[in-house]
Protein backbone atom coordinates (compact mmCIF):
# COMPACT_ATOMS: atom_id res chain seq x y z
CA UNK A 1 0.00 0.00 0.00
CA UNK A 2 2.72 2.56 0.51
CA UNK A 3 4.36 2.15 -2.97
CA UNK A 4 0.73 3.23 -3.95
CA UNK A 5 0.93 5.92 -1.62
CA UNK A 6 4.14 7.12 -2.80
CA UNK A 7 3.02 6.91 -6.90
CA UNK A 8 0.00 8.85 -6.24
CA UNK A 9 1.90 11.77 -4.41
CA UNK A 10 4.40 11.55 -7.30
CA UNK A 11 1.84 12.07 -9.63
CA UNK A 12 0.11 15.11 -7.53
CA UNK A 13 3.86 16.71 -7.29
CA UNK A 14 4.08 16.35 -10.98
CA UNK A 15 1.17 18.00 -11.67
CA UNK A 16 1.56 21.00 -8.92
CA UNK A 17 4.86 21.38 -11.11
CA UNK A 18 3.78 20.85 -14.28
CA UNK A 19 0.51 22.69 -14.50
CA UNK A 20 1.79 26.34 -13.06
CA UNK A 21 4.77 25.48 -15.40
CA UNK A 22 2.11 24.81 -18.52
CA UNK A 23 -0.01 28.06 -17.90
CA UNK A 24 3.09 30.24 -18.09
CA UNK A 25 4.22 28.74 -21.32
CA UNK A 26 0.74 29.03 -22.33
CA UNK A 27 0.26 32.79 -21.20
CA UNK A 28 3.35 33.85 -22.61
CA UNK A 29 2.81 32.01 -26.30
CA UNK A 30 -0.73 34.00 -26.42
CA UNK A 31 -2.28 31.03 -28.79
CA UNK A 32 -5.69 33.07 -28.79
CA UNK A 33 -3.78 36.16 -30.29
CA UNK A 34 -5.68 38.11 -27.20
CA UNK A 35 -4.60 41.86 -26.68
CA UNK A 36 -4.60 41.96 -23.22
CA UNK A 37 -1.84 40.87 -20.26
CA UNK A 38 -5.22 39.50 -18.64
CA UNK A 39 -4.60 36.06 -17.48
CA UNK A 40 -7.99 34.94 -17.86
CA UNK A 41 -8.46 36.10 -21.41
CA UNK A 42 -4.86 34.72 -22.24
CA UNK A 43 -5.42 31.23 -21.12
CA UNK A 44 -9.46 30.81 -21.08
CA UNK A 45 -10.44 33.58 -23.82
CA UNK A 46 -12.71 35.22 -21.62
CA UNK A 47 -12.36 38.10 -19.23
CA UNK A 48 -14.77 40.46 -17.49
CA UNK A 49 -15.06 44.48 -17.39
CA UNK A 50 -17.14 46.38 -15.42
CA UNK A 51 -18.81 49.71 -16.85
CA UNK A 52 -17.77 52.50 -15.77
CA UNK A 53 -19.82 54.96 -17.70
CA UNK A 54 -23.77 55.84 -18.93
CA UNK A 55 -22.80 56.07 -22.37
CA UNK A 56 -24.36 52.49 -22.55
CA UNK A 57 -27.72 52.90 -21.04
CA UNK A 58 -30.17 51.65 -21.38
CA UNK A 59 -28.86 48.29 -22.35
CA UNK A 60 -25.99 48.44 -19.95
CA UNK A 61 -25.15 51.01 -16.81
CA UNK A 62 -22.43 51.76 -15.05
CA UNK A 63 -21.25 49.42 -12.30
CA UNK A 64 -22.59 45.96 -14.18
CA UNK A 65 -19.99 43.52 -15.20
CA UNK A 66 -20.08 42.20 -18.75
CA UNK A 67 -18.33 38.76 -20.12
CA UNK A 68 -16.13 39.27 -22.59
CA UNK A 69 -15.28 36.55 -25.25
CA UNK A 70 -11.33 38.22 -26.08
CA UNK A 71 -10.60 35.65 -28.92
CA UNK A 72 -13.96 35.79 -30.63
CA UNK A 73 -12.47 38.22 -33.17
CA UNK A 74 -9.39 36.71 -34.18
CA UNK A 75 -11.80 33.79 -35.71
CA UNK A 76 -14.75 36.16 -36.83
CA UNK A 77 -15.72 39.83 -38.17
CA UNK A 78 -17.08 41.88 -35.84
CA UNK A 79 -20.43 42.40 -36.91
CA UNK A 80 -23.49 45.28 -37.06
CA UNK A 81 -24.56 45.69 -33.62
CA UNK A 82 -22.15 43.67 -32.12
CA UNK A 83 -20.99 45.41 -28.00
CA UNK A 84 -17.73 45.22 -27.97
CA UNK A 85 -14.78 46.47 -25.06
CA UNK A 86 -11.96 48.27 -26.98
CA UNK A 87 -8.66 49.98 -26.83
CA UNK A 88 -9.22 53.55 -26.68
CA UNK A 89 -6.50 55.12 -29.04
CA UNK A 90 -6.38 58.36 -27.64
CA UNK A 91 -6.14 57.58 -23.84
CA UNK A 92 -5.53 53.83 -23.64
CA UNK A 93 -8.15 53.56 -21.28
CA UNK A 94 -10.39 50.08 -22.45
CA UNK A 95 -14.49 51.25 -23.03
CA UNK A 96 -17.56 49.70 -24.11
CA UNK A 97 -19.30 50.67 -27.24
CA UNK A 98 -21.96 48.81 -30.03
CA UNK A 99 -20.51 48.34 -33.20
CA UNK A 100 -22.26 50.73 -36.14
CA UNK A 101 -20.80 51.16 -39.35
CA UNK A 102 -18.04 48.38 -40.49
CA UNK A 103 -15.31 49.32 -42.81
CA UNK A 104 -15.90 50.53 -46.11
CA UNK A 105 -19.47 52.09 -45.18
CA UNK A 106 -20.11 55.93 -45.11
CA UNK A 107 -22.26 57.09 -41.87
CA UNK A 108 -24.26 60.40 -40.84
CA UNK A 109 -26.85 61.12 -38.32
CA UNK A 110 -29.52 63.40 -39.89
CA UNK A 111 -32.82 64.44 -37.80
CA UNK A 112 -31.88 61.94 -34.81
CA UNK A 113 -31.87 59.00 -37.48
CA UNK A 114 -28.62 56.85 -38.08
CA UNK A 115 -27.95 56.54 -41.56
CA UNK A 116 -25.79 54.03 -43.13
CA UNK A 117 -24.93 54.24 -46.82
CA UNK A 118 -28.17 56.97 -46.72
CA UNK A 119 -30.53 54.18 -45.27
CA UNK A 120 -31.81 54.40 -41.87
CA UNK A 121 -30.53 52.02 -39.66
CA UNK A 122 -33.11 50.52 -37.20
CA UNK A 123 -31.71 50.63 -33.42
CA UNK A 124 -34.05 49.24 -31.16
CA UNK A 125 -32.10 49.57 -28.01
CA UNK A 126 -32.00 53.28 -28.41
CA UNK A 127 -34.15 54.88 -25.73
CA UNK A 128 -35.79 57.64 -27.41
CA UNK A 129 -35.16 60.34 -23.92
CA UNK A 130 -31.68 59.74 -25.15
CA UNK A 131 -30.98 61.10 -28.39
CA UNK A 132 -32.23 65.03 -27.92
CA UNK A 133 -29.37 67.39 -28.28
CA UNK A 134 -27.74 68.35 -31.36
CA UNK A 135 -24.90 66.15 -30.79
CA UNK A 136 -27.18 63.17 -31.11
CA UNK A 137 -29.39 64.65 -33.94
CA UNK A 138 -26.72 65.87 -36.50
CA UNK A 139 -23.59 64.25 -38.08
CA UNK A 140 -21.78 65.03 -41.05
CA UNK A 141 -20.80 61.94 -43.46
CA UNK A 142 -18.06 60.13 -42.40
CA UNK A 143 -16.53 56.71 -44.19
CA UNK A 144 -15.22 54.11 -42.25
CA UNK A 145 -11.57 53.23 -43.16
CA UNK A 146 -10.76 49.94 -44.29
CA UNK A 147 -10.00 47.42 -41.31
CA UNK A 148 -11.87 50.05 -39.20
CA UNK A 149 -15.01 50.00 -37.18
CA UNK A 150 -17.56 52.84 -36.51
CA UNK A 151 -18.74 52.56 -32.67
CA UNK A 152 -21.16 54.04 -31.16
CA UNK A 153 -22.66 54.35 -27.39
CA UNK A 154 -26.30 53.66 -26.90
CA UNK A 155 -26.91 56.87 -25.05
CA UNK A 156 -26.09 59.05 -27.91
CA UNK A 157 -26.75 62.24 -25.75
CA UNK A 158 -23.81 61.05 -23.14
CA UNK A 159 -21.63 59.06 -24.97
CA UNK A 160 -18.17 60.17 -26.22
CA UNK A 161 -17.41 57.88 -29.42
CA UNK A 162 -16.84 57.63 -33.05
CA UNK A 163 -18.24 60.97 -33.20
CA UNK A 164 -15.31 62.05 -31.75
CA UNK A 165 -12.53 60.12 -31.61
CA UNK A 166 -12.89 58.48 -35.09
CA UNK A 167 -12.90 55.20 -36.25
CA UNK A 168 -11.50 52.36 -33.95
CA UNK A 169 -8.88 50.02 -35.64
CA UNK A 170 -9.47 46.44 -35.43
CA UNK A 171 -6.53 45.30 -33.36
CA UNK A 172 -7.70 47.31 -30.59
CA UNK A 173 -11.16 45.76 -29.87
CA UNK A 174 -10.03 43.76 -26.98
CA UNK A 175 -13.55 41.14 -27.16
CA UNK A 176 -17.25 41.02 -28.03
CA UNK A 177 -19.42 40.85 -25.25
CA UNK A 178 -21.01 37.95 -24.72
CA UNK A 179 -22.90 38.32 -21.12
CA UNK A 180 -23.75 40.81 -18.94
CA UNK A 181 -24.61 40.27 -14.79
CA UNK A 182 -27.30 42.29 -13.60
Amino acid sequence: MSNLRRWIARILMGFAVALPIAALCVYLVNPLGVGSYDPRQRLLGYGIYRVASRSMVPTVAPGQIVILHSAYYRRHAPQRGDIVVFRNSEDGDTWIKRVIGLPGETISIRDGVLLIERRELVEPYIASQNVVTDYSRVMAEQSVPEDSYFLLGDNRDNSKDARIFGATHRDDLRGKVVAVLR
